[in-house]
């Protein structure tokens, strides 16, 4: 059954163009991100394309529950690298990251958990801690320490899903 089935190939296709972009994107600006400078989408076409596409695919609402999440943590991922650390994770918690499973996902998917939890955990730790008890500052550090937890079970089973993959081709 193709990967598209019960979304349309617009919507399918322009949610793959916005991936691409992106990734070209970040690809194209790693020594801005290396620095931990957020990018604009006014100066980089592609990022502003890419926001483009996935927020057009998102307001038509006929994603399937599977490509509603992928585009919405293409969202977070894009809040991330502007700079938009509560977007951020406003994506990753429509999505309920936490409630996410990685049992029965398909191995792409295994990545894009694996890089929703970094960008929790990481933006957890971008936040302004103005007026922040020491309580709710710990509860943050432990909460942002289970996001990076995850992120390592989601990678490792990637990486093993993949070798898998590999091994029989």
């Amino acid at each position: 059954m193709p990967p598209w089935t019960g979304v349309t190939w617009d919507d399918y296709g322009t949610l793959l163009l916005a991936e691409s972009l992106l990734e070209e994107c970040l690809q194209d600006n790693i020594e801005q991100l290396r620095r931990c400078k957020p990018l604009e989408d006014k100066t980089l076409p592609k990022l502003s394309r890419a926001k483009a596409l996935l927020n057009t695919i998102l307001s038509r609402g006929r994603l399937t529950p599977r490509y509603l999440n992928e585009a919405l943590l293409l969202m977070a991922k894009v809040h991330y690298v502007q700079g938009r650390y509560r977007d951020a994770q406003g994506m990753c918690a429509r999505v309920g990251l936490e409630e996410l499973t990685q049992d029965d996902q398909p191995v792409y998917h295994l990545r894009l958990l694996a890089e929703a939890f970094v960008i929790k955990g990481l933006s957890l730790g971008h936040q302004t801690v103005s007026g922040v008890s020491r309580v709710r500052l710990s509860e943050r550090e432990e909460e942002s320490l289970s996001c990076f937890l995850k992120a390592c079970d989601a990678a490792l089973s990637f990486l093993q899903e993949l070798d898998k993959v590999l091994s029989h081709t």
